[in-house]
């Protein structure tokens, strides 16, 4: 009769303690667990934009301007690609660099092309380091860079989370007479 009481009593402690050890565990991970979204400790997005751009121009071997217009379709396209985790030319919607440019730079006539790339960085390298691992040495980007007839080049970058989207939109500008009537 004492082995079975004895026994009883000291599967209920154990229970309880299981039972209390368990609250104390969830009530900790509670109180502990991360409310706010991670926060990027790396350079500042705008030093790994100019970083990228010389790092284009001394590909190339020849300078090409700047211009808030092209430098505006490769920001929004690299904040997108970060924000919403995807890689390419076009938007989970389908909507590419063509319908980018008639929402956000209706009179830029031209030829536009992109390149882009979604990376996760080591933000404990400088801004150049950044650059230099998300411009790789790349088929298409260096086609891009040698091709003659760009006049301007447009970099962005975008950090949310822990990716971030680099994007870079070559144009070649056509003069229009704002003059001429049609």
């Amino acid at each position: 009769m004492v082995s079975v009481l004895g026994t009883l009593v000291l599967l209920t402690v154990i229970g309880l303690g299981i039972a209390t050890i368990s609250l104390v565990i969830a009530k900790w991970n509670e109180a502990d667990a991360p409310r706010d979204r991670p926060t990027w400790l790396g350079p500042d997005p705008a030093a790994i934009e100019a970083a990228m751009r010389s790092l284009l121009l001394e590909r190339r071997g020849s300078d090409l301007e700047s211009s808030r217009e092209v430098s505006e379709l490769a920001r929004v396209h690299a904040f997108d690609m970060a924000m919403r985790n995807f890689g390419g030319e076009i938007d989970p919607e389908g909507q590419g660099l063509t319908q980018r440019r008639e929402r956000l730079a209706p009179k830029l006539v031209g030829e536009v092309r992109q390149w882009q790339i979604l990376q996760i960085p080591e933000p404990t390298k400088d801004a150049a380091g950044i650059a230099r691992d998300l411009v790789p040495i790349d088929e298409t980007l260096t086609a891009l860079l040698t091709e003659a007839s760009w006049t301007e080049l447009g970099v962005g970058t975008a950090i949310e989370d822990d990716r971030c989207g680099a994007c870079v939109v070559f144009a070649a500008r056509v003069p229009v007479d704002p003059d001429a009537s049609n």
